[in-house]
């Protein structure tokens, strides 16, 4: 992970101590890459946090755990924060997570369009995103609504259905993922998951449909709907 990780930071190991000390996990196309032991020039880093779904005084402390990476990013990383135009950026060394929640209200939140895109997929669970970069290099910090495992686990599709953790990293599909390069449709695309979708494609993976009781997507003619998953563990 030490390696992997030095294409986003100077410190590795600084950063590991960071999502430790902070519950955050890394998702999204960066997740597969080290599991896939795979190299996407165009990709970004999507850092995890979980919120607490409006209930101020814990949705707080979960910020202060997010106020902390953002600090590091800053302080020992050499990250700038990316703002929309005509917007303040964050004083990281001075704020807390009380101001950074009360700002959400008020903040204009406007990640790039790769980032929205990639961090998203159309789903309602996400709440709040900071964006740092670092000449090509990209960090998103993405709070949730709620558990940032729950929202892994309906990301578009199974391909990305992996992260993370400081010590440790999960793929909830391995076989499919990395044995049959398929990935199991999630939900019903919107424009911005087909665009996600076209992405992966590109990247060597095969798109079925799921089947499922309360849904009305369903396998195309001649395709064969994939068994549960397989879920596997890897030490690192």
């Amino acid at each position: 992970m030490h390696r992997f990780l030095l294409r986003w930071f100077r410190d590795p190991k600084a950063f590991r101590r960071q999502m430790a000390d902070n519950d955050a996990i890394i998702s999204g196309s960066a997740a597969l890459q080290f599991l896939d032991r795979a190299h996407y020039p165009d990709s970004d880093l999507d850092v995890l946090f979980t919120g607490a779904g409006m209930d101020w005084p814990t949705d707080t402390k979960c910020y202060d755990k997010l106020r902390n990476v953002g600090h590091h990013l800053v302080a020992a990383e050499g990250y700038t924060q990316y703002v929309a135009p005509g917007t303040t950026p964050i004083d990281w060394a001075r704020t807390t997570g009380k101001e950074l929640w009360l700002g959400y209200f008020h903040r204009t939140r406007e990640p790039s369009t790769h980032a929205k895109h990639e961090i998203t997929a159309g789903y309602s669970m996400l709440f709040d995103v900071f964006e740092f970069r670092r000449g090509a290099e990209r960090v998103q910090l993405v709070m949730y609504r709620r558990s940032a495992l729950e929202n892994v686990s309906r990301f578009h599709s199974t391909a990305v259905m992996n992260f993370v953790a400081w010590n440790r990293a999960y793929s909830l599909f391995p076989a499919y993922t990395f044995g049959r390069r398929v990935s199991v449709v999630n939900r019903a695309p919107d424009a911005n998951t087909a665009e996600v979708m076209r992405k992966y494609q590109n990247r060597g993976f095969r798109f079925v449909w799921k089947k499922a009781p309360h849904d009305r997507i369903v396998c195309p003619e001649n395709d064969v709907c994939p068994l549960p998953p397989v879920s596997k563990i890897g030490y690192h």
